[in-house]
């Protein structure tokens, strides 16, 4: 989501080039752009989205799971300056 159409078509490239996880939290960053990335794995289709969506968002898909990697940064970030965590946050995708 952008301001605008045009502001977001001229993202979307950019936004495309950087990968999923990486465009996600750059929405994140930014004042009034947030980015929705739909990601097929070997374990079946993920979400990536920044946290400006997550009161926005309803599942329509059964199964599929929403995650906040920018969040999730943010959260590490803030409690401990060892991020990224070794283990499974499912946040490495």
């Amino acid at each position: 989501l952008a301001p605008t159409a045009l502001a977001a078509d001229a993202l979307s490239t950019g936004l495309y080039v950087m990968g999923p996880k990486k465009a996600v939290e750059w929405c994140s960053q930014m004042e009034g752009i947030e980015g929705l990335a739909l990601v097929v794995t070997s374990e079946g289709l993920h979400a990536l989205a920044s946290p400006g969506l997550k009161e926005r968002i309803e599942l329509c898909l059964p199964g599929l799971a929403i995650e906040f990697p920018a969040l999730l940064t943010a959260i590490f970030n803030r409690h401990d300056e060892s991020f990224p965590p070794t283990g499974d946050l499912r946040s490495g995708l």
